[in-house]
Order: C-alpha cells, then structure tokens, then sequence
C-alpha cells in the first residue's frame, strides 16, 4: 500500500471515528438525562419541552451516525467503504483480506443495526411512517433500548480500532468512546446550574 492509499484509508477510519464520537456524545447525553430523571424529576418536569426536543434529537443523531457506519450507498463513508478500500489495496495480502472479510461477517450480525436502519429510513429520514397508529406499531416491533445503543457502538468501535491499529493504516487516532463520560459529566453540570437557579428562585423575594 503506497503513501496516498493510506492516507485514504485513514481518511475513511477518521470519519467513521467521527460518527462513532458523534454517537457516544448523544448516548452519553442521553444516559446522562435519564439518570437525571430518575433523581429529580420535578426540576426537569419544569423545563420538559426542552429536554423532549434535546432527547428526540440526540435519538435522531444516534439513528444517523450508526447507519452513516454501515451504510453501503455508494459516496457514504462508513464500514463497506474502508472494507472495500482495503480489499483494494491490499489484493495480494491474504491474511489482510480474511481480517477484513472476518469484521465484515461480524458487521452483519449485529441485530441493533438492522433496526438502527429501519429508524433511519423510516422515522428520521424519509419519514414513510404517515400516522400515530403506524408509529406505535413500527415503534413497538423496533424497539431500541439505550442499553443495546450502547452495546452497538462498542462493538462499532471494537471493529474500528482494529483497523487503527494496524500497520498499513500508517497513523493513529484516539479512542473516542471518552466521548460517552464527557458528555454524562456536561449533564451533571447543566442539571446542577438548574438546581442553583431553582433553589435562588426560591430565596429570592
């Protein structure tokens, strides 16, 4: 693999990292509010048309980034590409190529990411489910839990350090699940602001 082909494929391994940040930030947000609620609810009841549209958009972001990592259109960069790059240019290398092939086969078997798909596709996206009934029905056969959200991105990520880490990748990038305790530690903070403005309300005359 010459100089420019690794510069592509770090390229393509840098903007699934990005998508895989990306995800543990709204995750993270997300665990971060729902511990949150479970402790206080009254305070975050007060402002709870903010946090429904933060929590819906953080949903939406998750269902984007994740399937942006395994889409397969041509022009998206995510898994399929840098698996098809690295076949590319790395023909002869059969070792190389059975490690590619191998992560390929693990993809596919991630249950989460069938659904991840079809919010993508149909809630966020393109919008083909037309009522509240036709929502509660594809809501509840395509149930998603934060838990198994979590449990994707980790093994999103496993998939994505192997290719860091090999030689032919030629550079390195961090891991960015420190994303997920950056993000939980920004809701502490903005719950705590919330907390010091509700209890000087309270003082103030």
């Amino acid at each position: 693999m010459d100089s420019a082909q690794k510069e592509n494929v770090f390229s393509t391994v840098k903007t699934i990292s990005d998508h895989l940040g990306y995800a543990w930030n709204c995750s993270g947000t997300l665990r971060g509010l729902q511990k949150h609620t479970r402790e206080c609810e009254p305070l975050l009841r007060g402002h709870g048309h903010f946090i429904a549209i933060i929590h819906r958009a953080l949903w939406e972001m998750l269902f984007l980034k994740l399937n942006h990592c395994c889409d397969k259109t041509r022009g998206t960069i995510g898994f399929p590409k840098l698996f098809n790059q690295i076949r590319k240019y790395c023909k002869g290398d059969e070792l190389v190529v059975q490690m590619v092939e191998q992560q390929e086969r693990r993809l596919h078997t991630l249950d989460v990411q069938k659904k991840v798909k079809k919010w993508r596709d149909q809630a966020v996206a393109h919008h083909t489910i037309i009522n509240q009934t036709a929502f509660d029905a594809f809501s509840k056969e395509n149930r998603v839990s934060l838990d198994e959200i979590e449990q994707l991105i980790r093994q999103l990520n496993e998939i994505l350090r192997i290719f860091i880490t090999i030689p032919f990748c030629g550079q390195t990038l961090p891991d960015v699940s420190i994303f997920d305790y950056y993000a939980r530690e920004g809701v502490d903070q903005l719950v705590a602001s919330l907390k010091k403005a509700a209890e000087y309300s309270e003082l103030t005359p």
